[in-house]
């Protein structure tokens, strides 16, 4: 598989590395775009359809390429796949639940592939465990499923994904990839430490958490941690200070993390980036910055043991990350990266899709989730 990463800041220097890219090395028929800017959409997809690629892409609030961490810009990879050995879904969520959704994803890609691999780019809107679910129930085999829930520069939760001639604010795009062709792996890891006594989550609807051990939900944080959890006026803004100390879940013998992103003054609820439930028992949690790091890059190390060779690598790590771990980010993105030194691109998300060390697919926050893509000989 022929791959280019690499980073532009215009429409202008994007077509001037196509063009370098076609000259020099291979035709593309596929891109993977992970932007700040999305205002400059429709040029975008006119370019791409210029040259007959192909192209999925999401708003962010910082790239990567190539183990190095931007912001205000384009992170592109070009890939040279057969178009048989992948489709493209845009799926819109506006009328059916996300469990619908991960349905009709699934339903169309083994229409297709009889093992189909999913990576998925979604938007704040759609609950990411739901979809999950609904491409489990529709599959007869266990799937593969990686991506991430879009962020947004201006952090204010309003994020999108775009392919061909569409882009939404309510969607979710999947590459499908048949396996059979081209092999899909990863590995989603966290590093969080949890702290302190269980707490329980004991009134809840959806992603907000009204209530934890009866009381409100704010009041409670607040208690523990002071202004780190804080009153947020600007409804649906996203807070750096509630990030710090995330909720570790603990479901089915795995822990699952789920990240506040705000909070409500009128009813003291906090609005996190995924699903909980009532019952859900947590302990909250602490980074520990450079040592964090060194532990995740030495899980990465022990998964290219068993996949030692790719073509390509993706990149998923919460935005949430960014703000608790400061500079420490740049060392665990260049370390990845290091570990293969292939071409990379990603982004900073809302919350991430990816297998644990057990193997285990889920949808949580605080992790960082890589996928590999390798030619099957």
């Amino acid at each position: 598989m022929n791959v280019a990463a690499f980073q532009v800041n215009s429409s202008t220097s994007l077509e001037a590395r196509i063009l370098n890219t076609i000259k020099t090395n291979f035709s593309p028929s596929l891109a993977i775009v992970f932007s700040t800017e999305t205002n400059n959409f429709k040029e975008l997809s006119q370019l791409f359809d210029k040259y007959d690629i192909d192209f999925i892409g999401g708003s962010t609030a910082g790239e990567f390429v190539n183990g190095h961490v931007t912001k205000n810009s384009m992170a592109v990879m070009l890939l040279g796949i057969d178009k048989d050995n992948y489709r493209i879904h845009f799926q819109d969520c506006d009328k059916m639940t996300s469990q619908q959704a991960g349905t009709a994803i699934a339903d169309f890609g083994l229409s297709h592939f009889s093992r189909p691999a999913y990576i998925t780019l979604m938007t704040f809107s759609v609950d990411g465990e739901g979809m999950i679910e609904g491409i489990y129930g529709a599959s007869l085999h266990e799937p593969t499923i990686f991506g991430g829930t879009c962020s947004d520069a201006t952090l204010a939760l309003s994020t999108q994904v775009f392919s061909g001639s569409r882009i939404s604010e309510n969607a979710i795009v999947t590459l499908i990839i048949d396996t059979q062709k081209i092999e899909v792996d990863g590995l989603a890891v966290s590093g969080w430490e949890p702290v302190g006594t269980p707490h329980v989550i004991t009134k809840a609807k959806g992603n907000v958490v009204y209530t934890i051990n009866d009381e409100p939900a704010l009041d409670y944080c607040q208690r523990f941690f002071g202004n780190y959890y804080h009153i947020n006026e600007e409804k649906g803004s996203i807070s750096l200070a509630n990030a710090q100390y995330p909720f570790q879940l603990e479901r089915s013998g795995n822990r699952v993390m789920r990240a506040p992103v705000g909070s409500n003054a009128h009813d003291r609820s906090l609005l996190m980036a995924g699903r909980v439930r009532e019952g859900d028992i947590f302990h909250f949690s602490m980074a520990s910055g450079f040592e964090l790091v060194d532990r995740n890059i030495a899980h990465f190390s022990n998964f290219k043991t068993k996949v030692n060779d790719a073509d390509a690598l993706l990149m998923f790590s919460c935005k949430a990350r960014h703000f608790s771990l400061g500079p420490a980010i740049d060392d665990e993105v260049r370390g990845v990266y290091e570990l293969w030194k292939k071409p990379c691109t990603g982004l900073f998300t809302y919350a991430e899709i990816g297998k644990n060390t057990e193997g285990k697919t889920s949808y949580g926050n605080e992790t960082c989730s890589l996928v590999t893509l390798r030619t099957m000989n």
